[in-house]
């Protein structure tokens, strides 16, 4: 068996519990997304196998129309995989309910797009509590001294 293939369809591919290294954070195994173009469709992604171990920060780059924001979108529970799982944190994505999946989105990963979706009419502070589980004291407090530290504080 070929190091990192799964020994079934099920299993865990990095074979956890036999004193290897522990298994990913996020992993996806052969991974294909279909869109439905008229009578037929278009392969986005295709076979996609990763394992990624954090905490850390990884960079996708391909050409325009490559898959780099549909395959974000599927690791991060925002799209189904039309084939293969995508598990995180020891939990297949798309087995889990969607407010279960949204938790470990929170948890686990951090988007940075595009395109620039900031809400016009609010601060830089209030557009980066959008995204806080609760935007009370702690929050703002955080987003204050990550904003001083990207030089966008007052």
């Amino acid at each position: 068996m070929a190091s990192g293939e799964p020994r079934s369809r099920d299993a865990d591919p990095w074979g956890s519990g036999d004193g290897a290294a522990a298994p990913p954070t996020l992993w996806a195994w052969d991974v294909g997304l279909q869109y439905r173009q008229g009578p037929g469709s278009v392969p986005a992604l295709a076979g996609v196998r990763l394992g990624l171990r954090g905490p850390g920060c990884i960079g996708i780059a391909g050409p325009s129309g490559g898959g780099k924001s549909s395959l974000l979108h599927v690791l991060a529970g925002l799209k189904r995989p039309s084939t293969g799982r995508v598990v995180a944190l020891g939990h297949d994505l798309h087995r889990l309910p969607p407010t279960a999946r949204c938790e470990v989105r929170r948890t686990l990963f951090g988007f940075v797009f595009q395109q620039p979706f900031l809400v016009h009419y609010l601060t830089a502070a209030e557009n980066v509590l959008v995204g806080a589980p609760r935007p009370d004291a702690g929050a703002r407090a955080a987003a204050a001294r990550l904003l001083a530290r990207l030089g966008l504080g007052r």
